[in-house]
């Protein structure tokens, strides 16, 4: 049978110690690593089917306990690689005919069966046959796997397509999955800009590269797809909103730093994301649609980042509440925390409402005990009220995690100024409190005078810094017990000249108990 029919497993039932014998020399003769296995009834039969995998097996038709057409229905799809063959001392025409109908491919007579080699020749042709079956089922498996996935890919890059999105979402491919699922939209900044200067096979490019930093992103648990044009979709399991935001800056971050080698003017790329967080019941076109609109708010933010629904829920409100085009900030500001109640969690209320306001004291009781102009010093209080603002747009559990921030949650935390500062904006602050609120984290030693790309952080902001570190160190903290004034003091003097302006630290020690009352 040549050398690719070595090493051959063979298993024979039957239950005649003597005629056992005569088909164990046909089968085996001189040849080489044959292994032929013996039972004798059709209860081990069955076993040795069950736990063992055979190229062939013959099969007496009438065995004690069972007769071989039972047992070849019983191992029906088991034995799909294990051709069958029957044995009988009775060549009657039904015998072969039932023995074939119940699923074996040959049928011998006994006789003949331990005549020279004819049962072995009958054998290796079954095999051969089985094998070349299993070949070409493979190959059509294979085939078949291929055109689906042709089928279901963006040729480009290599991403799911749309079709298979849709598909997904019809046969609501995520409802078991107990776990919270991400959707992100990702768009390509100023996308057509670079097809007009430097030409389609230029953005081509960039669309794989794309691609290829988001797969490498995503792992077997996310499915990423090219939604359309320079836009893709991401959807992954996500615990928390912050787990789904810190992942989208992941990936904005890599396709960031990744060079693009076919441009001349523009050394490197950068997405804008839209991103959803939702349990798996509401995935859904709606979803998506959430997350396109996070993007596009994105795109209005200036590109190159990440903004999430609840952000767009929130512009809702301060789009609703400035709309009535009224000029009191006061009324304003408490109009937009009352409408966004609901939308809030107990740790962001806190930090805008009665942190805010403490701070808000801390911060005028400092500015009057430094003797400032008293509108500066009303401005720096009103800076105060709002300068938690931004923390509306974070996630909640960021807020009231009970343990030390991880760095990229520091990250996120960190933006809570720079999006104060812009709803501040919207509800009716100047300019100049404004940047009391965008940089009132900024530290002290950062701001080098001598530096023109260094933060620059006005009085009111390093005031507001001031009041702020000392109203959360005498409050209690999910992550901390209180400290007491002196304590905290303390503190404020071991940074004193590196996170503190030294001077407002100074003001803040010995004028304690003006610039503690709002804060005791």
């Amino acid at each position: 049978m040549g050398q690719g029919m070595s090493d051959i497993r063979i298993l024979l039932a039957e239950d005649n110690s003597e005629h056992q014998n005569l088909l164990l020399l046909a089968l085996v003769g001189k040849r080489p690593r044959i292994n032929v296995t013996v039972v004798s009834s059709g209860a081990e039969f069955l076993r040795a089917v069950k736990n063992e995998k055979y190229d062939c097996a013959v099969l007496d038709y009438n065995l004690q306990d069972y007769y071989a057409p039972e047992l070849l229905k019983a191992v029906q799809g088991l034995t799909q690689d294990c051709p069958m063959l029957v044995i009988s001392s009775s060549d009657e025409q039904s015998v072969v005919v039932e023995s074939m109908r119940s699923g074996g491919v040959d049928f011998l007579p006994k006789h003949e069966a331990v005549q020279g080699d004819y049962l072995w020749r009958r054998v290796g042709a079954s095999i051969l046959e089985s094998r070349r079956q299993r070949r070409d089922r493979r190959r059509s498996e294979r085939r078949e796997r291929y055109l689906a996935k042709a089928f279901d890919t963006d040729p480009l890059t290599g991403l799911y397509n749309r079709r298979y999105l849709d598909r997904c979402l019809l046969q609501r491919r995520w409802q078991n999955d107990r776990r919270q699922q991400c959707c992100m939209m990702i768009d390509v900044d100023h996308f057509k800009q670079i097809n007009d200067t430097h030409g389609h096979p230029a953005g081509d490019k960039i669309l794989k590269q794309v691609a290829h930093a988001i797969r490498q992103q995503v792992d077997s648990s996310g499915t990423a797809v090219r939604y359309g044009g320079e836009e893709f979709l991401v959807i992954r399991p996500a615990s928390t909103l912050a787990d789904a935001w810190i992942h989208a800056e992941r990936i904005r971050r890599k396709i960031e730093h990744t060079a693009v080698s076919s441009l001349e003017n523009a050394a490197h790329i950068t997405v804008s994301i839209g991103l959803v967080l939702a349990d798996t019941q509401r995935i859904s076109p709606e979803m998506i649609d959430h997350a396109d609109k996070a993007l596009y708010m994105a795109k209005n933010q200036g590109r190159n980042t990440v903004c999430t629904w609840k952000m767009v829920e929130i512009d809702t409100v301060l789009q609703r509440v400035t709309a009535k085009k009224n000029t009191n900030l006061e009324r304003n500001s408490k109009q937009f925390l009352a409408n966004c109640r609901s939308l809030l969690g107990p740790t962001q209320w806190e930090h805008l409402t009665s942190h805010a306001a403490r701070v808000g004291g801390a911060a005028y009781n400092i500015a009057s005990a430094m003797k400032l102009d008293p509108e500066y010093a009303q401005r720096v209080r009103t800076a105060s009220l709002l300068h938690d603002i931004g923390k509306c747009l974070l996630p909640e559990e960021l807020l009231a995690k009970p343990s030390s921030l991880a760095f990229e949650e520091w990250h996120l935390i960190a933006r809570h100024a720079e999006m104060g500062a812009w709803i501040a904006r919207q509800l009716g602050v100047d300019e100049q409190t404004a940047q009391m609120i965008h940089h009132h984290h900024t530290r002290f030693d950062s701001c080098k005078t001598d530096d023109p790309d260094s933060p620059k952080a006005p009085l009111g902001a390093r005031i507001i810094c001031v009041a702020d570190a000392l109203v959360t160190m005498t409050t209690d903290r999910s992550y901390r017990p209180r400290l007491s004034t002196t304590e905290a003091l303390r503190e404020l003097q071991r940074e004193r000249g590196r996170q503190f302006d030294p001077d407002i630290v100074d003001v803040a020690y010995f004028a304690k108990p003006v610039a503690l009352a709002e804060a005791a």
